[in-house]
């Protein structure tokens, strides 16, 4: 699985400029709690970066290895920008990585493994000496 880096907002903390990026998950199909109707959406996170914003607009587009998971925390309340309304919620979605790695991969680029052979290596006889002039001769 992968996550999308699709934005990043720069936020200030005790007079400090820092960089958030976003984070999206794969489409994932959820049904309507009103209709039934299914829907596409997809899980989204924010991270802190000690990035710079030119940095951060390097990777929108880039891809991590991981997956956006829902976590329980302490319950908030959340005011919802659409409607006004006011919810409490008792969960956090929040980036978890696939493998212990930092490499940031091109966004739908393929991936391409070299692998190097060695030539095999001769078998020596230590009763044979090899002659300067081709062949091989009897050691003493």
């Amino acid at each position: 699985m992968a996550v999308t880096i699709t934005g990043y907002e720069q936020k200030m903390k005790d007079d400090k400029v820092f960089f958030v990026i976003t984070l999206q998950g794969d489409a994932k199909v959820a049904f309507s709690e009103t209709t039934g109707n299914p829907y596409l959406t997809a899980d989204k996170a924010k991270m802190t970066t000690a990035f710079d914003e030119v940095m951060c607009q390097m990777l929108v587009g880039k891809q991590l290895a991981g997956s956006i998971q829902k976590v329980a925390c302490e319950p908030y309340s959340y005011t919802n920008k659409e409607t006004g309304e006011l919810v409490t919620l008792s969960h956090r979605f929040q980036y978890s990585p696939k493998e212990a790695t930092n490499v940031v991969q091109e966004a739908a680029t393929p991936t391409m493994q070299v692998h190097t052979m060695q030539p095999p290596q001769p078998q020596i006889n230590p009763f044979m000496a090899t002659n300067p002039f081709g062949g091989e001769m009897a050691a003493a």
